[in-house]
Formats: structure tokens, C-alpha cells, sequence
């Protein structure tokens, strides 16, 4: 091809066709040009491609580990509720003055536990190491960020450190001071319930847990909503 416009350009030359040679150079510039052009458009729509590509394949990952998450509070949520309750039916016999029954052997063996989901985040790593631009929706990108860098941090990191710190700096001497646990059978009874029942320091203690799990509760109420609101505009996003 480049030896065939050679040629042109040489005959029109030789024919001393100047002002033809000039409009048919001019017309080869603009050829080049176009087809410089032309493929600077394919590379660019190949780069376009492979990003979307890349973003779908995140998406996706994203949308998996939201899936996990979700099933992992849903789950927590109701593990605390039943604790909530054990609580509740303990505070609700101090209060009515009833006496000790062995239902609440249950209730008293839980006093030392808490149920905290586990939140995976490796797509989103994945993304910052990237680029969170790679998110070419700005509005899930910022969801992302505030679920993954503040919701996040709340309870995989803050709401647990307080239940830890409350577990055994008020619920460990608590326990070992008023509750009797049975080797054998694993259940836990006071020593002295009656007694229990005129403990002050017991129902601030009992209060502060109430108080605290349902804090805990409210935490992955609000995250599930996050969770549910990202689910489905990354899932638009995907189809989109």
C-alpha cells in the first residue's frame, strides 16, 4: 500500500503536476490523520471494555461478600435477641419478686456471651487498591466508603471492643462473685437468689447489658438498611 501511493506521488512528480501532487499529499495527510484517529478510538473502546469488565467483575465480588454480610448480622441479631430475652426474663423475676425457677439456669449461662457477625471486606480492599474510581457510579462508591469505612469499623471493631471490655471487666467479677457454675451440666445458678434480688450493684449490672445489647441491635438494624440499599443498586448497576 505504502509503495502504491509512492508511486502516485512520483508519477504526478515526473509530470511536473505539482498542484495535484500537493492536493493528493494534502489528501494522504488527512488519510493518515483519520486512520491515526480511528485507531486511537479503538484503543480507547478497548480501554472502555476492559474497565467495564474489571468493574462488573468487582461488582459482582461486592455484591457476594453484601450477600455474606447480610446472612452474618441477620444471624447476629437473632442470637442477641434470644440473649435479650434471657436477660429480660431474669430482670422481669427480680421485679415481680418471683422466685427462682430453673428456667433461668439458661438465662444466668448467658450472661457472659454475645453474638458479632463477621463483615468480610476483600472485594472492597481490592477496589482502594485499585481505584475507587473504578466504581464509575459516584453514589455507590460513596455508599461503599461510608458502609465499609464507618458502619464497618462499628461493628466489627468498636461495638465488639465494648462488649469485650463490658464481659470482663463487669460481667466476670459478677459472675464470679454471685454465680454457680456446674461442672457436670454446664448450667449457671446463683448462689443466693434472694439475695441477688436485693442487689443494687446486680440490676445496674443487669440494666447496663439490656442497655448495651440493644445498642448493639440498633447498630445492625441501621447496617442491614446500608446492606439492602447497596444490594440492590449495585445489582441495577450490574444489569444497567
Amino acid at each position: 500500500m505504502i509503495k502504491f501511493f509512492r508511486r502516485i506521488r512520483q508519477n504526478l512528480l515526473s509530470e511536473n503536476r505539482f498542484s495535484k501532487y500537493l492536493f493528493y499529499a494534502i489528501g494522504e495527510i488527512i488519510l493518515v490523520m483519520i486512520g491515526i484517529l480511528l485507531a486511537l478510538q479503538v484503543n480507547n473502546w478497548n480501554q472502555r471494555r476492559q474497565l467495564a469488565g474489571a468493574e462488573q467483575l468487582l461488582l459482582k465480588e461486592l455484591l457476594s461478600d453484601l450477600e455474606f454480610s447480610k446472612t452474618e448480622i441477620e444471624g447476629a441479631i437473632e442470637g442477641n435477641n434470644y440473649l435479650l430475652n434471657q436477660y429480660k426474663s431474669i430482670s422481669h423475676t427480680i421485679e415481680k419478686d418471683f422466685p427462682y425457677n430453673d428456667s433461668l439456669s439458661n438465662a444466668f449461662s448467658s450472661l457472659a456471651f454475645w453474638s458479632s457477625p463477621y463483615l468480610p471486606k476483600s472485594s472492597f480492599e481490592s477496589i482502594k487498591n485499585k481505584d475507587l474510581k473504578i466504581i464509575s457510579n459516584p453514589e455507590i462508591r460513596q455508599k461503599l466508603v461510608k458502609f465499609h469505612e464507618y458502619t464497618y469499623v462499628l461493628i466489627a471493631e468498636d461495638y465488639n471492643k465494648m462488649e469485650w471490655n463490658f464481659s470482663q471487666t463487669i460481667t466476670l467479677p459478677v459472675l464470679l462473685k454471685n454465680i454457680h457454675v456446674n461442672v457436670d451440666s454446664g448450667n449457671s445458678t446463683p448462689d443466693d437468689f434472694e439475695q441477688l434480688k436485693e442487689d443494687r450493684v446486680f440490676h445496674n449490672y443487669l440494666n447496663q447489658l439490656i442497655v448495651l445489647r440493644q445498642g448493639g441491635l440498633s447498630l445492625f438494624e441501621k447496617a442491614l438498611v446500608e446492606i439492602e440499599m447497596l444490594r440492590e443498586e449495585i445489582t441495577n448497576e450490574i444489569k444497567s
